[in-house]
């Protein structure tokens, strides 16, 4: 089984709580299945369990996979952007991967592939607020109501 990990919002450097967040899973997950505690990680049925590492360029050239069952593929997609939507799919399908764990709820409607995703908090959903934005007000409403589509599909789907 190959398990894709978005990680384009990878590391502190990104700004962001995300970043760490996304930084530390990787570590927790190599640290868990590091060959000196399990040889052979499966899925359960024995099949071998592999991962692919979605990282935007500066993480690009930051991660460093930790052994042969990890790679990493260029998806320098900016979160919240048309790319995310219309070329972020066959970047997925091109990898093989399985199944895709985004880590932030910013995912393409048309993934090709079975998911999962993290939802950090939705004070957003709540108390929408122009004013907690360096956006206008036309700009910030339409990205809301993207927001809102993407992320009902994320806890429907």
């Amino acid at each position: 089984m190959r398990i894709g990990i978005d990680a384009r919002l990878y590391g502190v450097a990104s700004g962001t709580g995300i970043g760490r967040y996304v930084e530390e899973l990787l570590r927790a997950i190599a640290d868990l299945l590091s060959p000196s505690r399990s040889p052979s990680p499966c899925d359960g049925e024995g099949e071998e369990i592999s991962f692919v590492v979605f990282l935007q360029r500066d993480g690009f050239n930051v991660f460093v996979p930790p052994n042969d069952r990890w790679s990493k593929v260029l998806a320098d997609f900016r979160p919240y952007t048309i790319g995310v939507q219309t070329r972020y799919p066959r970047v997925i399908r091109d990898a093989g991967v399985d199944l895709m764990h985004f880590t932030h709820f910013d995912h393409p409607i048309r993934c090709p592939v079975p998911f999962i995703a993290t939802i950090h908090d939705l004070i957003l959903l709540h108390h929408p607020s122009v004013r907690a934005s360096t956006l206008g007000p036309m700009r910030f409403w339409a990205k809301y109501l993207a927001y809102r589509v993407v992320l009902r599909h994320a806890v429907r789907r």
